[in-house]
């Protein structure tokens, strides 16, 4: 790993790895930088030439930046209470839609609020704790969703709104924020 300083981005993070076949770029909200990720067999010079293209993005990116709530900063987190509220959660949602899961987990994740196995084991950020109650429990009722619809089909969103119908309101207001 590299680091480089670009004069109208800052500190550019330089990632080398094997197995990659192309050049992407990543913004870590929490640390506020850019991550360049590239192939282990192309030049350094190659990937800064990368970057530079995509310089208008990174300055639109960077500056939206600032309307993100990074959800990890705001509070410390009991892992047994959230796991607690969580699971209490699924639990008023399946009594009331007849959804149902096999376990759920929380670990700490850096970029997605949920997921959901094929074998409907749902994991849930732990730093979806830190965000308002009605966004955990959108959250958790959109993972046991998938539970029935395994994608985001338009089958899968008719699912989330009939057990919620301002979903896409709150799918939007999720957005604002980032673990």
């Amino acid at each position: 790993m590299k680091f480089i300083y670009h004069p109208e981005i800052g500190e550019l993070e330089l990632n080398r790895k094997k197995g990659r076949k192309n050049i992407s770029i990543q913004y870590k909200y929490a640390e506020g930088k850019f991550s360049i990720s590239y192939p282990y067999n192309c030049p350094i010079k190659v990937a800064i030439q990368f970057a530079n293209s995509r310089i208008d993005w990174m300055r639109k990116t960077k500056s939206k930046s600032s309307e993100k709530i990074v959800a990890r900063n705001l509070g410390i987190i009991n892992r047994k209470l959230a796991l607690e509220r969580f699971k209490n959660l699924a639990e008023e949602i399946c009594s009331t839609t007849g959804l149902n899961y096999k376990e759920i987990k929380i670990r700490k994740m850096k970029s997605i609020w949920g997921s959901c196995s094929i074998d409907n084991k749902i994991c849930l950020n732990l730093y979806l704790a830190n965000l308002p109650s009605q966004l955990q429990y959108y959250v958790v009722l959109h993972e046991l969703c998938h539970t029935v619809e395994k994608n985001h089909s338009k089958s899968f969103w008719n699912l989330v709104s009939r057990y919620w119908s301002n979903a896409i309101t709150l799918d939007k207001e999720l957005r604002r924020y980032v673990p």
